[in-house]
């Protein structure tokens, strides 16, 4: 195999490493389980971050004892940049990919029945926890079963309905703010045009704002294309009968 190709570098490392989480940070993770996954989670017994940083976000496995007495570790994953609307955009994706059967990491639902959770100006979700060789250097049947997980994702990506209903005719209108709005009204009507658009503002804004959260949403889905041949996004599984899982994404990556 070329060494080359999958040697490690920034974001393409051999083994996944695991470092000690300072106690402020197990604190503030304590009291979200605490405080929004009580039904679920009993006890943090144990907190690892992961070795290596992202812009976007922070990942943690947890160890917990869960309320039904099974011990299992959870993904806890801090988004330091993402928005609310981020957060709900890649979640549109991920669902979309699941309905086709591509693997993706299940989201724990709060108590309070969110997909995430905001506590001090940051987003945080949980996962289900992928026991898996994160960075791995795989067989050629690890390879060509990813391979062939890539093209599923790109497939279904090709089909993700949200790309129809872009209106392409506003793409290239830009940000309407109060000066862009002054200065059709400077022209006191003087064609029909500038009339039609006086008239129809609101009706303007909305479609510009639907097109603004499509474009968002679907880039989403072409930042998961991005990012899909890094060998550090797939979940290599040690058991044969279950395929690699795309593991990272843009927002929810870490």
């Amino acid at each position: 195999m070329n060494e080359q190709l999958f040697g490690p570098n920034n974001h393409s490392k051999s083994e996944i490493s695991w470092k000690q989480v300072d106690q402020e940070r197990q604190e503030e993770i304590r009291s979200l389980l605490v405080r929004h996954y009580a039904y679920l989670v009993e006890e943090a017994r144990a907190i690892r971050q992961v070795d290596e940083w992202e812009q976007y976000s922070n990942n943690y496995a947890v160890a917990c004892a869960m309320r039904d007495g099974e011990e299992k570790n959870i993904l806890v994953r801090k988004h330091i940049l993402a928005s609310n609307e981020e957060i709900l955009n890649a979640l549109l994706v991920t669902e979309y990919l699941r309905m086709n059967d591509l693997p993706v990491p299940k989201v724990i639902q709060s108590r309070e029945d969110t997909s995430f959770i905001r506590r001090h100006g940051t987003g945080w979700q949980v996962f289900e926890f992928i026991p898996a060789r994160y960075h791995f250097r795989g067989t050629a049947d690890d390879l060509t079963t990813a391979g062939q997980v890539i093209a599923r994702m790109h497939a279904a990506l090709r089909s993700f309905p949200m790309k129809g209903d872009i209106p392409r005719s506003f793409d290239a209108m830009g940000s309407l703010d109060a000066a862009w709005w002054e200065q059709v009204a400077s022209l006191h009507g003087e064609n029909e045009f500038e009339t039609t658009v006086r008239e129809r503002k609101a009706f303007i804004q909305d479609r510009v704002a639907r097109a603004v959260e499509a474009l968002e949403i679907v880039s989403q889905a072409e930042e998961i294309n991005h990012g899909d041949l890094h060998p550090h996004n797939f979940a290599g599984r040690g058991n044969k009968s279950r395929r690699p899982a795309p593991a990272q994404f843009s927002v929810l990556r870490g």
